[in-house]
């Protein structure tokens, strides 16, 4: 897996975790089922992933296009 995937994954639960949702609240506010969050956070990444989940994190919780691919160090 690249970089790229593997800060998304890791970013996808560090938001989660700082706003304080279940897994469940969050999967419902990105528009994926729970399953599909649980694997995107553990870095299992579908062969295609919606580019509506991209725009959520974007328009529902302000995260930048630069920010969602961003390693610790970034």
């Amino acid at each position: 897996m690249s970089n790229d995937c593997e800060n998304f994954c890791r970013n996808l639960r560090r938001w989660r975790l700082e706003r304080g949702m279940s897994v469940t609240a969050f999967a419902r506010l990105l528009r994926i089922s729970p399953a599909s969050l649980r694997k995107l956070e553990s870095g299992i990444l579908p062969p295609k992933i919606s580019a509506q989940l991209f725009f959520v994190l974007h328009d529902e919780l302000g995260i930048s296009f630069r920010e969602m691919f961003a390693g610790p160090e970034d």
